[in-house]
């Protein structure tokens, strides 16, 4: 699997609110989400290249990236987020603006070698 729902191929998930990747190693990028996503978790995807712009997931809370050693930027994101964890990036060199994240509670980065 090198993308989840690449644009050949569309997935009509509106109610989805959910969505953990976890150990999916050939995985490279992740395509647009539904709007209606509160959570989204990607836990060593060692491949994955691209996350697409989430500032329109206006649902999403929690954001935890772990172990996704190819992965450069994290996308900007709404200022609905209360939780942001990114954990073991050998590669991540850019952080988005946080200044305007003013329901963020919970913000964790560890082991980002490039930060």
């Amino acid at each position: 699997m090198q993308n989840f729902a690449n644009d050949a191929q569309t997935i009509y998930l509106f109610q989805l609110e959910k969505l953990k990747v976890t150990s999916c190693e050939q995985l490279v990028a992740i395509a647009e989400l539904p709007s209606s996503l509160k959570l989204l978790l990607a836990d060593s995807c060692k491949s994955l290249q691209v996350i697409p712009k989430l500032s329109y997931l206006s649902q999403l809370q929690v954001l935890s990236l772990a172990k996704c050693e190819q992965l450069v930027a994290l996308p900007e994101l709404h200022s609905s987020l209360k939780y942001l964890n990114a954990y073991g990036y050998k590669s991540l060199q850019m952080m988005p603006k946080l200044s305007h994240l003013s329901q963020l509670e919970k913000f964790k980065v560890t082991s980002c070698e490039q930060l």
